[in-house]
């Protein structure tokens, strides 16, 4: 192709409107998408974590206070250790924060979890009409360690 014939074909209508038109949308989706992530700062996030075995509270609090550089300011992670029983007792006193989003999620480490190897994840869930079901039940999803069948 020649100067002349490609001087000719960049210099045509539709190149030049292409070439202005192609950036817009673009730069657009970017601006949407910053705008979309100035809402989602500021949230503050609670999350408890109850484990049967004192042992194991101080390890994940240890490791907790190790990576606080991982964590931001709005985050909040409780570590404490409960029985089975008093954890029972727990979930129904933290019912109301949980429906207010005061309290995100609850994780319980049983004593078994070496064994089974399995988490129970407790959270509010804004879809169920039956709440109190939500909040006393575990969510369907257990974490199973790496070693489980």
């Amino acid at each position: 192709m020649n100067p002349i014939e490609l001087k000719s074909q960049i210099l045509t209508k539709a190149f030049i409107i292409t070439t202005i038109l192609v950036p817009v949308p673009i730069i657009g989706l970017i601006g949407l998408q910053a705008f979309i992530m100035t809402f989602d700062k500021g949230k503050q996030v609670n999350i408890d974590i109850v484990a049967e075995n004192t042992a194991l509270v101080s390890l994940l609090q240890k490791e907790i206070d190790s990576k606080s550089e991982l964590i931001d300011e709005n985050t909040h992670i409780k570590v404490s250790s409960q029985d089975a029983t008093q954890f029972k007792k727990y979930i129904k006193e933290q019912k109301g924060k949980m429906l207010n989003d005061q309290l995100n999620g609850i994780f319980f480490i049983p004593n078994a979890d070496k064994q089974e190897k399995e988490v129970e994840y407790y959270s509010a869930n804004p879809k169920n009409s039956n709440s109190l079901a939500v909040v006393l039940m575990p969510a369907a999803v257990v974490i199973k360690g790496a070693n489980s069948p």
